[in-house]
């Protein structure tokens, strides 16, 4: 999110920062309850690809191979294939737990 300011006054001396300038404010990092219901989601819309999920997702290599890990191991997802070819599909299991956790993200949110 960001914001406009119009003064300046702790940049004062600073002839280079003039208004209107932005400052950008940063946002609480995701639990990994919900990092797993973007990678759910995501996989939900369409997205099959772990490469394409991982970017859709804004997460990076290694926590997401834990997750996909987690997830096979639990049953949530099912993935097709190997390297370059693989696949990823959302189970029956991965749907319910999907639908209960939206609803529960609604409730907190």
């Amino acid at each position: 999110m960001r914001k406009t300011l119009s003064s300046y006054s702790e940049f004062s001396n600073n002839p280079i920062l003039k208004p209107p300038f932005i400052v950008i404010e940063l946002t609480k990092r995701r639990s990994k309850f919900e990092t797993i219901i973007d990678i759910l989601n995501e996989i939900k819309r369409g997205t099959t690809r772990p490469s394409r999920i991982m970017f859709a997702t804004n997460i990076s290599f290694k926590p997401f191979k834990k997750i996909l890990k987690t997830l096979t191991d639990k049953k949530l997802i099912y993935i097709r294939g190997e390297g370059k070819r693989s696949r990823i599909t959302l189970t029956e299991k991965g749907e319910n737990i999907l639908v209960y956790g939206n609803k529960t993200i609604e409730l907190i949110m």
